[in-house]
């Protein structure tokens, strides 16, 4: 996520470049925020002196939220409050999808824009190999496709494969090895992808997530950028890391240090200057907002919590608020 913020006015410029992206700003968007972007428009035109819609035609706008509804894009709908003198005013929806940018004008807590900035340093590389056995290529993903490697299989037919694949297969693991990426989609058609991984059990790998697609080469990268894989892939790479957060959270708790959970004890340790980080459930965050910045006047780092992941389960079960503590609270 691309951002830049002008807090003295409220103003946020915000262009996602991931579905999960869209989904920090489903988040944080909330009625009565006002939305300026690029949108299609019909315009009414008085055709034999009767008003008939027009052709849309991109302009600019600026809406006052008042619904949205995340449903593969953003839709922003609200009354439009300025654009171009010939638009008629009334309500629009405004469709946000990734590398669309957005100016967003709201009273910004430091929360959200620290949400938004994560979100922004979230946008990892992807290492994505096309393979069978006749070939395999290796592409970097970050904001745009870099071919990096072309390794060429033994080929189709048992006799072949028998002699070949474990050579084949090799190369590319000594590649794997040798650049130590973190995040890693293996896509292909037929079985190779999982014979492939077989071979990689045991080995130090980076997370990997396995894709099918009808071909190789440009053409079944095409097909799995298309799926949104690398979404997927960014998401489970945020949840890992708000799953350790929360499992180094219940191990304090099972030996007693210096953590406090529940609404009342963590209110009462932010009253006392206590917290260093603060924990809350994502459920949890619009009916806790005065928490929140309490914990921003006493510098605490704060983290919202998805609970789409198991740890997360488990932390919502605990009451969905929580505290690492810089001292214990009496």
């Amino acid at each position: 996520m691309k951002s830049k913020f002008d807090l003295k006015h409220g103003i946020g410029k915000i262009t996602p470049e991931s579905g999960d992206d869209l989904w920090v700003l489903d988040s944080i968007l909330q009625e009565g925020d006002f939305i300026t972007a690029k949108t299609p428009r019909s315009q009414d035109i008085i055709r034999d002196g009767k008003k008939v819609r027009g052709k849309k035609k991109l302009v600019l706008l600026k809406i006052q939220l008042e619904k949205k509804e995340l449903d593969g894009v953003l839709k922003l709908r609200g009354k439009i409050v300025a654009g171009p003198d010939d638009v008629d005013r009334g309500y629009h929806t405004i469709e946000a999808r990734p590398q669309d940018f957005l100016t967003v004008e709201r009273n910004w807590k430091s929360w959200e824009v620290d949400k938004v900035k994560k979100a922004r340093n979230r946008t990892e590389p992807v290492l994505v190999l096309i393979l069978d056995d006749t070939d395999c290529d290796f592409y970097m993903i970050k904001g745009e496709a870099n071919h990096l490697l072309h390794i060429d299989g033994p080929g189709s037919g048992k006799k072949v494969i028998g002699k070949g694949r474990k050579k084949y297969f090799e190369g590319i693991i000594d590649v794997l090895e040798r650049r130590g990426d973190k995040n890693i989609v293996i896509a292909g058609p037929g079985f190779t992808r999982e014979d492939l991984v077989k071979e990689l059990k045991g080995r130090e790998i980076g997370k990997i997530v396995l894709e099918g697609c009808s071909h190789t080469g440009i053409n079944g990268l095409q097909e799995v950028l298309k799926r949104k894989v690398l979404d997927k892939v960014i998401k489970n790479s945020r949840l890992t890391e708000e799953t350790e957060i929360i499992e180094k959270f219940l191990g304090e708790i099972a030996k007693k240090g210096k953590v406090t959970y529940g609404k009342g004890e963590v209110r009462k340790a932010v009253e006392s200057g206590a917290v260093e980080v603060l924990l809350m459930s994502e459920n949890l965050v619009r009916k806790n907002e005065q928490l929140l910045e309490q914990a921003e006047k006493i510098k605490a780092k704060i983290m919202i919590v998805s609970p789409e992941s198991e740890s997360g389960k488990k932390f919502l079960g605990l009451g969905g608020i929580g505290a690492f503590l810089r001292y214990r609270v009496e």
